[in-house]
């Protein structure tokens, strides 16, 4: 987290990273009920499956097992197959345009995760800014 702007697939020591994935599919692609990704990560010089990463020595998991050297996990998430409720223009009058909104890359918005409560959010995914004449 911090520097956006130069990707990578390696964390050094101490530092935290989140990783976003976008699914793109043609209208004739029908949407499935749900989808599952898979993140596995691991040391870079990796010790044997059953000892724990190095710098992490003596650290367990939640059971108190030793935590390994490579580490899985498995979400599936639900796609919405509701209605899209439609809603109005949020301003009214001419001149208004939408900026840093929810389908741009990278924007404060849609990449913006805040830590809460020791959880990290990302509640502004679907926010949009205005800009008036």
């Amino acid at each position: 987290m911090g520097d956006n702007a130069t990707p990578t697939d390696r964390l050094q020591p101490a530092q935290l990273g989140v990783f976003f994935v976008d699914v793109a599919m043609d209208e004739a692609t029908p949407v499935p009920a749900r989808v599952k990704a898979t993140v596995s990560v691991r040391a870079l010089e990796t010790p044997p499956p059953d000892q724990p990463i190095p710098g992490l020595a003596g650290m367990v998991d939640e059971s108190g097992v030793p935590v390994p050297a490579t580490l899985g996990t498995s979400v599936t998430v639900p796609f919405f197959d509701g209605t899209v409720p439609v809603i109005g223009p949020p301003l009214r009058g001419d001149g208004w345009a939408a900026m840093e909104g929810c389908c741009a890359d990278n924007t404060h918005h849609r990449r913006g995760v805040w830590s809460v409560d020791g959880r990290l959010l990302n509640f502004e995914r679907y926010a949009i800014d205005f800009a008036g004449e």
